[in-house]
């Protein structure tokens, strides 16, 4: 037997589920997403079946787009250029993103409290500059200029 190998078609895309062994231990793929198998599951990557396979790759992963960070709520469209502006989860509590734009939501703002009006007055204010940065610092003078 070789790896990967292919476990079947999932139920619902009609595509192939395949299982391996990568640098971090065995997975499934499917539609070229990667979920783990666990290191304690009965079902190893040699005898893992469909079932089990289609039920691991429903659950949420813990990385870039499972349950780690993402949106948590859409607010709705931005009334200058219609582009959604969103509640998203980082790695630093909610906040507000919109294109390029990300705004903090105060902390004596409730998540579920937060109305499309409030989020667009944040992100206004951030565009505009909201906090101050500091100024560059002048360069220090070379030795050469110095003896000039």
């Amino acid at each position: 037997m070789s790896l990967p190998r292919d476990v079947g078609l999932h139920p619902e895309t009609k595509e192939v589920i395949k299982a391996g062994i990568g640098r971090f231990g065995p997975f499934l793929v499917h539609q070229g997403k990667f979920k783990s198998i666990p290191a304690d599951d009965p079902d190893g990557v040699l005898t893992i079946g469909l079932n089990r396979a289609v039920d691991l790759l429903a659950q949420q992963g813990k990385g870039r787009a499972g349950g780690g960070f993402g949106t948590l709520k859409e607010l709705g469209a931005h009334p200058e250029d219609g582009k959604p502006v969103n509640i998203s989860k980082g790695r630093f509590g909610p906040y507000i993103r919109h294109g390029g734009v990300n705004a903090t939501i105060p902390k004596s703002v409730p998540v579920e409290e937060v109305t499309l009006a409030q989020a667009i007055e944040w992100l206004s204010a951030k565009k505009g500059g909201g906090t101050a940065k500091a100024k560059a610092k002048p360069k220090a003078k070379t030795k050469k200029a110095k003896e000039a």
